[in-house]
């Protein structure tokens, strides 16, 4: 799937490397929920080494990939988040998402229904 994905361009993938380490990646580009606008974005996935959490590189991904959906004409972005990953909840709280109350969703993961927050952001600020 993310092979055929990152060759079509669609998301876009974003890679922090030190040397030949990969530290983390972002993928990212339209949004894809069903009640999606022309100008939302979203956050596809973002996935960071846990070595190399707290470091900024998450920060440093999101920043890139903030720029690069701005100046294609998006002006919100969203993301989904499982409700237990309070460490990633708060990374993206950090980073400008709010919650939106209205959005969740279940999903099953490894037999187990879990339950998703969509956290939303405006980027063209």
């Amino acid at each position: 799937m993310w092979r055929a994905a990152v060759e079509s361009g669609q998301p876009e993938l974003l890679v922090g490397k030190d040397g030949c380490d990969v530290l983390g990646w972002v993928a990212f580009g339209a949004c894809r929920d069903q009640d999606a606008k022309p100008f939302q974005a979203e956050i596809w996935a973002i996935y960071i080494a846990p070595t190399d959490w707290s470091s900024g590189i998450g920060r440093q991904l999101w920043q890139q990939a903030r720029d690069m959906l701005s100046q294609q004409g998006y002006s919100t972005c969203s993301l989904w988040v499982l409700a237990e990953n309070e460490r990633a909840i708060r990374f993206y709280r950090s980073i400008g998402f709010v919650a939106d109350d209205i959005a969740a969703r279940q999903i099953e993961l490894g037999g187990r229904l879990l339950q998703q927050g969509r956290y939303v952001c405006r980027i063209d600020v």
